[in-house]
């Protein structure tokens, strides 16, 4: 997600990613990479990114341990050590809200981010997670613009976004506004909802 000369990664698995079409140099340069959790698919590249390109890396204390032994620099890390559910950090005008998720991980909990970039859009990245009741109370507590969510199998929820973008396999697969009830989505759904905006 970029915002004039301010580029935030989540998740960053480009290479050895069959999805993923371009490398991660081919997709700008980073001022912010943010880690949902300590999964490989979700790791990717995040340290060799943060070593070239010298960009913060947010994630929460444990993951940010974990990434430290792997080559991470410590100074990439806020304070040093990460920070946790409920926390937030700005690099660059993007302020980041961490917020919980429901998955696994070896290190520290899995996390998602509400993300304010500098002009004032603000998305909500879920992470790999299950349903849970909070995300309608994230929804009320941050005027959000984009909600990423994931989706394995039928989804049926209500989040307070203008657009849904839907998450299956490190793809962005539906959108839908956020207004309409989302049960077993079509791939149709992503022409028709996003008319030509991401294209």
């Amino acid at each position: 997600v970029s915002c004039g000369d301010v580029t935030v990664f989540i998740d960053p698995f480009f290479t050895h990613n069959p999805s993923c079409p371009v490398t991660w140099n081919e997709a700008g340069k980073p001022d912010l990479v943010l880690v949902t959790h300590d999964h490989g698919d979700h790791t990717g590249d995040a340290v060799a990114i943060c070593k070239s390109s010298g960009a913060t890396c947010g994630c929460i204390v444990g993951t940010a341990e974990r990434l430290i032994d792997a080559g991470m620099p410590q100074a990439s890390i806020p304070a040093g050590i990460g920070f946790n559910i409920g926390g937030t950090i700005e690099v660059k005008g993007v302020r980041v809200t961490m917020t919980q998720a429901f998955h696994t991980s070896e290190s520290g909990a899995p996390a998602g981010y509400v993300v304010t970039m500098p002009d004032g859009f603000t998305f909500y990245h879920a992470g790999d997670t299950g349903l849970f009741s909070s995300m309608e109370l994230i929804g009320s507590l941050y005027p959000l613009d984009l909600a990423l969510l994931p989706v394995g199998g039928a989804l049926a929820l209500f989040v307070a976004a203008n657009l849904l973008l839907l998450l299956m396999g490190g793809l962005y697969l539906w959108a839908t506004p956020a207004n309409m009830l989302v049960a077993g989505a079509e791939q149709d759904v992503l022409e028709t909802v996003l008319g030509g905006i991401f294209a």
